[in-house]
């Protein structure tokens, strides 16, 4: 196991620093509405090329509308099946002990985020979540926010906290497990890959098989 110098430490959010019972938000949320093959097919359709990602998470959004998520059913999955990976807030206070900034960067919506801030005190230094989700007064699916970050996009707002830190990527560690944190682990200097089975994902990162981030702390 090497050990490097790590000044930023940046953590993806869903199956890292949050547990859902599913890949992620979105499924999550898609499960729990009975949209389930709807959005493989806007899945689909963005794998091939027809849109890009703000155009996914937009299209998202109006099927969730369409299936009738409302703030009321939002917040009842966020209080069912949202709760932090183990360790996680004791693996945020040890890095920051350690001087060491902490960072989440995620495709994930931000309503999961500010649910763990709010519910479990999760929180980092540095926080870019790409989408969220917005209601109107009466709890109605209005729209919402939505960016065309993922993939090499999450690489992108990792270097650009660093330049505002004075942070070199070389000093930057990425705790991440799907496929859309293999551009950013090939860009930075310590790439851990936790908890997952995908090959690809594994082969790009040091790979930490338990579900416990405090295997992180071995790394810095």
């Amino acid at each position: 196991m090497v050990k490097m110098k790590i000044e930023f430490i940046v953590f993806n959010l869903d199956r890292v620093l949050v547990e859902y019972g599913a890949p992620s938000c979105w499924e999550l949320i898609d499960r729990e509405l009975h949209c389930e093959e709807e959005d493989k097919k806007l899945n689909r359709a963005f794998k091939e090329g027809e849109f890009d990602v703000r155009t996914l998470s937009e299209k998202t959004a109006q099927l969730y509308a369409k299936y009738g998520l409302t703030r009321q059913k939002l917040d009842r999955i966020l209080r069912t099946y949202v709760t932090p990976m183990k360790s996680a807030s004791e693996v945020l206070e040890e890095a920051k002990n350690r001087g060491i900034v902490t960072g989440i960067v995620s495709g994930s919506l931000l309503n999961f985020y500010h649910f763990l801030q709010e519910q479990y005190g999760i929180s980092a230094d540095k926080v870019s979540i790409a989408h969220s989700l917005s209601f109107d007064r009466k709890g109605r699916l209005s729209g919402g926010h939505f960016t065309n970050y993922d993939y090499e996009g999450k690489f992108r707002v990792i270097k650009m906290f660093c330049d505002e830190l004075g942070v070199s990527t070389v000093q930057t560690a990425f705790v991440g497990n799907s496929e859309n944190d293999i551009y950013a682990f090939r860009k930075i200097g310590l790439p851990i890959a936790f908890n997952t089975s995908n090959e690809e994902v594994r082969k790009a990162a040091a790979v930490i098989e338990e579900k416990d981030l405090r295997e992180v702390l071995k790394y810095i």
